[in-house]
């Protein structure tokens, strides 16, 4: 006796194509929203195709079901998945929740993937940009795939570089190729030719000269960005609470022997550079959170005052930092009796997952603890709804990234997030002085990577930072 799914997968085969919504509610009733039917629906219609969608309205979820679509219909069996290693566990997580009908292999069964492939199966391989950044990498995952998905498609914008072209190479003969990325690119004409000459080359953008006006109506049928809060209206209210603080005695003498050593080599004659000032900022920006040589400041005993009002409520906190020692290590003894998950560049891709999946489901994980580079792209903590930002990025658009990994679709209370500042300080110099160049918007600041942001600054506007006094607006 055939068994019924095999009748149903027969039935969509040779019957007249059903379309791809009549197939979704079939199979995902009620699980997927209008927008992300319409990005399903774009994804296998166009089959070059860019999601841009803002962070957390579930584009992963929209790439699996159009991928369990396609080979339900036997329009593919092979894909490729390449994607930052921070969210490699994300990946397999989705795969395994969403697409049953096929294999899923990570990156490290590489030697496998000749086998696999003759044997003829639906599978799906995931891996990490890292591994098609060497030279040669397309001999290996050089292949006849099918699909080929680049989560964080702008990974690719630089045509000079190993990594854009081993993957043109590897995708060369890709059937569908989508690029997915919460950050905008219709802004940038050199990455949108960039970018397009591996999805959909037969733009030629490049090629062609044209001026971005005409180049977003050329890419607009092949591209589409949907804003979380059209997307997602009914996601809960996320509201802010800033405490300014002052710096105890050992930062002060700390803070103020490095600032006035700084002036003193300023002027004495040499010349002076983005770097050296660069270094002097971050350095003083370490002592904001701990002096040197201290495992005690005001912002830890903040922080700990702000914990422990939350857990007492039953309720969980993600922390982020954007140092490693004066930031994630030096917190992390004081915030393991919380049970604290903790994850930062040096974890594997393993123990990410692991501290992700604990966090979410264990009761007694009451805090999630991580950079800001490793926690604020890729990851749902959705178990929390309280966010602290110990530290700061320069670029503000980073710090509210991370929290989207709290406020996003699956949150259903309202999220608080607490910021910690510095009184007196170079970070309340900086938070000025963005707020002078009027780089607090969002819609300003979203689509710049962090060398673009810096480059807003002058040579001037960061000496200001080591002085006394109001700064100027």
């Amino acid at each position: 006796m055939i068994p019924s799914e095999l009748w149903t997968r027969l039935w969509e085969i040779l019957s007249s194509p059903p379309r791809v919504e009549e197939l979704i509610a079939r199979k995902y009733p009620d699980r997927l929203r209008a927008y992300q039917v319409e990005g399903v629906q774009r994804l296998i219609e166009k089959e070059r195709f860019i999601l841009a969608d803002e962070m957390g309205v579930g584009k992963t979820v929209q790439v699996c079901v159009a991928l369990s679509l396609l080979i339900r219909l036997a329009r593919i069996k092979t894909a490729l998945i390449i994607c930052p290693k921070t969210v490699l566990s994300v990946w397999h997580e989705h795969l395994k929740a969403w697409l049953r009908e096929a294999e899923t292999h990570p990156y490290s069964h590489v030697h496998q993937l000749r086998l696999a492939q003759r044997e003829g199966r639906p599978q799906v391989w995931v891996v990490p940009y890292s591994r098609l950044a060497k030279r040669g990498a397309a001999l290996t995952w050089g292949s006849n795939w099918d699909v080929v998905v680049l989560d964080e498609v702008h990974e690719i914008r630089n045509p000079d570089t190993n990594k854009h072209r081993e993957i043109k190479v590897v995708i060369a003969h890709a059937r569908y190729r989508w690029g997915l990325s919460g950050t905008p690119l219709q802004n940038r004409i050199e990455e949108l030719t960039a970018i397009f000459s591996v999805i959909k080359p037969e733009l030629k953008l490049q090629a062609d000269g044209k001026p971005l006006h005409q180049v977003r109506e050329i890419i607009r049928p092949y591209l589409r960005r949907v804003r979380r809060k059209d997307a997602v209206p009914d996601l809960p209210p996320k509201q802010r609470q800033e405490f300014w603080l002052e710096m105890d005695e050992a930062q002060a003498r700390a803070y103020h022997a490095v600032r006035n050593g700084a002036r003193t080599g300023l002027g004495g004659g040499r010349p002076v550079t983005f770097t050296h000032i660069w270094q002097v900022l971050t350095e003083l920006k370490k002592i904001c959170n701990f002096a040197p040589d201290s495992s005690d400041s005001p912002k830890l005993r903040k922080l700990l005052e702000i914990i422990e009002k939350v857990v007492a409520r039953g309720e969980k906190v993600v922390v982020f930092s954007q140092f490693r020692a004066v930031g994630v290590t030096a917190l992390t003894h004081h915030l393991n009796p919380f049970g604290a998950a903790v994850i930062h560049g040096e974890r594997t891709d393993e123990e990410r997952h692991q501290a992700v999946r604990r966090f979410q489901h264990d009761p007694d994980c009451k805090i999630f603890l991580c950079t800001v580079q490793t926690g604020g792209h890729g990851l749902t903590l959705t178990a929390a709804n309280h966010v602290v930002h110990f530290d700061h990025w320069w670029n503000p658009a980073v710090s509210w990234q991370a929290e989207d990994r709290v406020c996003r679709i699956g949150q259903t209370r309202p999220v608080t997030v607490y910021d910690l500042w510095m009184k007196d300080t170079v970070e309340e110099r900086i938070r000025k002085l963005l707020e002078v160049k009027g780089l607090l918007h969002y819609e300003v600041i979203e689509c710049l990577s962090d060398s673009e942001f810096k480059k807003l600054f002058t040579l001037d506007d960061l000496l200001s930072l080591l002085e006394d006094g109001p700064l100027a607006g």
